[in-house]
């Protein structure tokens, strides 16, 4: 019988497959009752849509670690990861007698799957693997990864600078793009709360 999830992640990811160019990804996370839910984005240039899916993914499972008690995460949550690129799926995915993977992670992203092994500790994760926005929110996390690829190619294509906070000097124009996660509850309600502590 398969436990019942604590928390579900639906994921997407926009950009190519070559890592030479700018890329976006977009993960909504969700109880299991739906009284909450997440929305996490990121945009990076030189990546690949797998880093991008992937990473943000990582983010909002370190966003829990940072929100969930100590006696809460003693009990290993779990989370139902939906993905439709079946390599991070398979990847992601171990055998349940021997603890094999079932297929080779890219080398490409080492960084990341190392996030992931560490992640596992504190989290049982199931992936599944679904088509392409075969559910609203899909596509709609598969929307935003592709306005956040468009909107930083866009930007690093054209000469600018930029200021982070009103009282700082003018920068270089950046290479990423992130957010603090927005967070809606069950009546409604919009907050903001701090980003995650990075692993």
């Amino acid at each position: 019988m398969k436990p019942e999830h604590d928390f579900i992640c639906i994921s997407d990811g926009s950009g190519h497959s070559d890592g030479n160019h700018a890329g976006g990804g977009c993960c909504r996370l969700t109880t299991r009752d739906a009284s909450r839910t997440w929305v996490f984005f990121n945009a990076k240039n030189h990546t690949s849509v797998e880093r991008m899916e992937l990473e943000v993914f990582l983010d909002a499972l370190a966003f829990l670690t940072a929100q969930l008690s100590d006696e809460t995460l003693k009990s290993r949550p779990h989370v139902l990861w939906l993905c439709d690129r079946r390599n991070l799926v398979w990847g992601a995915t171990r055998d349940i007698e021997t603890g094999d993977l079932k297929a080779e992670r890219s080398t490409a992203a080492a960084d990341l799957w190392a996030r992931f092994e560490y992640l596992e500790t504190i989290f049982h994760v199931h992936p599944v693997w679904v088509p392409r926005n075969s559910n609203g929110f899909q596509a709609e996390t598969d929307a935003m990864a592709g306005r956040l690829r468009v909107l930083l190619r866009d930007f690093s294509n054209t000469n600018h600078t930029i200021s982070c906070h009103q009282k700082s000097k003018s920068t270089t124009r950046e290479t990423g793009i992130s957010a603090t996660p927005s967070t809606t509850s069950s009546n409604g309600d919009s907050t903001s709360e701090k980003p995650p502590t990075a692993i």
